[in-house]
């Protein structure tokens, strides 16, 4: 056996090899490697690859120059090939069969044509055998990147269909079809028509942010969408050939091959590809038009001019009546606004002096009784300046003792001199003793009345903290007081407030509800609006009183947080409901005036 060929043949068969195994190869590059290795072996040669499902005969890829159309014999044998992969089907003629098996109930077929051998039989049996094996590779490494791709297509199916299910309108869902559907099958272009006349409708095409409605290519793809041959053969057609030469329009703009697909309704799809040697699967293609076709099906189809322009009345006539409903239908109108509770007669308690708290003689919503101590307080530089003068004090009478011992023996005639001074200069001790002494006595901080100390973690807060003359330390509430709301109301609702207190005679309804209990609601009367305006927050606020007194005990308590709703009367239905966009309209025409 010549040992040339063979040589050459390693070569060939290892670039198959090489190029299986690359990553980045594909089919045409394995089928053309496969061939160049064949050619070797024999003369005139073409190869087939072949995918044998359970039922099903795919030809993946050919070096014929047109698809192949097998005879019934060599079906048969393909057939049989593939129920029995480990069995080669080598004929006295051509073609030959190499089977590998792929699993998943798929078997790689390829098909090796030639004329003439020039190596013997035996030795090509052989040969074939390690391409096909070679191929199998390629083609094992395919099917996964085909399951991959298939998985990628579902996800891409599913976020098409939820994003038209959240379309309005027919339209926008059509353009978002044709637009998310192109990026699904690629290097296509998707038209979707609606047929609910004798010309159908092009609602969208890929690439075209509004159909044309009058072009050549539009007028196209509305014959083949009444082509009864199209849209019942649902498969890849050349429009060159399988449809009328009014269609002249697609081959001229490029389109090599075109599917026309249709479900139950007027709606069309067509699938354009403008190359025929990288043809989406038709599986593929079918599967996006239903999802497309089952998307579209919700907006209604087949409605006339005239049944459009009614719907369109109906819409507008809904609208009219809506906005006089607005205009005339009244309704409750309410002002809501923030408040607390306070209590109508209590008293602040200050720092008499400067000094420190030693002792807090209360618990927080204690009873107090009046005079009663509330703080023990200390000043230093009081006690200090007292013991000072109290050293003077013992210090003076000693010398005025002396002073009058030297009056009565006679022996020192400045003496009566020095007692009067000294009897001066101790009454005037006397007298800084008596006000030190009621300074340090006024530091005891005592209750003004009968009352309530609110005033919480008193002890922890206050004791040995320094405090200044006139400082706040608590409030006493009063225990024969009223309880009374202090509503915040807003400058710009002002003149509701006061318009509704003057139309119902000063009986101006107020529902109020504690926000720490928000599960009750309670009544009262507005009882005055205070008209001066104060800022509040960065808000001008006026303050309106309310009487609180059927407020259950356990909420009475200063500062409790309140939300109230004034009412101010009826008004129109549309004025409650868009009340700031009918103010900030009235500011805006009185600034153009």
């Amino acid at each position: 056996m010549p040992s040339d060929w063979l040589e050459d043949f390693e070569v060939r068969l290892e670039a198959l090899a090489q190029c299986a195994r690359r990553p980045g190869s594909v089919l045409p590059d394995v089928l053309h490697a496969c061939h160049q290795a064949f050619a070797v072996l024999a003369e005139g040669t073409a190869v087939d690859i072949c995918l044998q499902h359970a039922d099903t005969l795919e030809i993946t890829g050919t070096t014929q120059p047109q698809r192949p159309s097998y005879s019934d014999e060599l079906l048969r044998r393909i057939a049989a090939a593939g129920q029995d992969p480990a069995t080669t089907d080598f004929r006295d003629d051509s073609p030959w069969l190499g089977t590998c098996l792929l699993g998943g109930h798929r078997t790689l077929i390829c098909v090796f044509h030639f004329e003439s051998l020039v190596v013997p039989a035996s030795s090509c049996h052989e040969a074939i055998g390690a391409l096909t094996d070679s191929v199998g590779q390629f083609a094992s490494r395919m099917l996964l990147d085909r399951a991959d791709a298939a998985a990628q297509t579902q996800q891409r199916l599913a976020t098409l269909a939820a994003s038209m299910a959240g379309c309005s309108r027919m339209e926008r869902a059509a353009v978002i079809a044709v637009t998310d559907g192109a990026n699904i099958v690629t290097d296509c272009r998707i038209s979707l028509l609606r047929s609910h006349s004798e010309r159908p409708e092009l609602l969208a095409i890929t690439g075209a942010s509004q159909a044309p409605p009058r072009s050549a290519t539009t007028a196209a793809l509305q014959a083949a969408a009444l082509n009864p041959l199209a849209v019942d053969d649902a498969d890849w057609l050349d429009p060159a050939q399988d449809l009328p030469a009014g269609m002249s329009a697609l081959t001229q703009g490029g389109v090599r091959r075109l599917m026309v697909l249709s479900a139950e309704g007027p709606l069309i799809m067509i699938v354009e590809s403008f190359d025929d040697q990288r043809l989406p699967g038709v599986a593929e293609v079918r599967q996006l038009a239903r999802t497309v076709l089952m998307g579209m099906s919700r907006f209604p189809h087949g409605l006339s001019r005239w049944t459009r322009r009614g719907r369109w009345l109906r819409y507008i006539a809904v609208t009219a009546a809506a906005a006089v409903a607005l205009l005339l239908i009244p309704t409750d109108f309410e002002i809501e606004v923030q408040g607390r509770v306070q209590p109508t007669r209590w008293q602040r308690v200050f720092a008499p002096d400067d000094g420190t708290i030693d002792a807090v003689m209360f618990d927080n919503e204690s009873d107090v009784e009046n005079e009663q101590p509330l703080f023990e307080m200390s000043n230093p530089d009081y006690r200090q300046e007292l013991g000072k003068t109290l050293g003077d004090i013992e210090t003076t009478l000693t010398e005025l003792a002396a002073a009058k011992t030297r009056r009565l023996s006679g022996t020192d005639p400045t003496a009566s001199a020095d007692e009067q001074m000294l009897t001066a200069r101790l009454s005037s001790l006397e007298g800084t003793r008596d006000l030190l002494q009621e300074q340090i006595d006024q530091l005891q901080v005592s209750a003004p009345f009968d009352g309530t100390v609110f005033l919480h973690n008193a002890r922890e807060d206050l004791t040995t903290r320094p405090v200044r003359r006139g400082q706040m330390l608590l409030r006493v509430v009063a225990k024969d007081t009223s309880w009374q709301l202090e509503l915040d109301v807003p400058e710009d609702v002002r003149g509701y407030v006061c318009a509704s207190r003057k139309d119902s005679d000063d009986r101006v309804k107020i529902d109020y509800l504690v926000r720490a209990a928000s599960d009750s609601s309670h009544e009262t009367t507005l009882q005055s609006i205070d008209g001066s305006i104060r800022l509040v927050d960065s808000q001008l606020i006026c303050r309106a009183v309310a009487p609180a007194d059927g407020l259950p005990p356990e909420h009475r308590r200063p500062g409790t947080s309140v939300v109230a709703r004034i009412s101010c009367g009826q008004r129109s239905l549309g004025f409650v409901w868009f009340r700031e966009l009918v103010e900030t309209w009235r500011y805006i025409r009185f600034a153009w005036l």
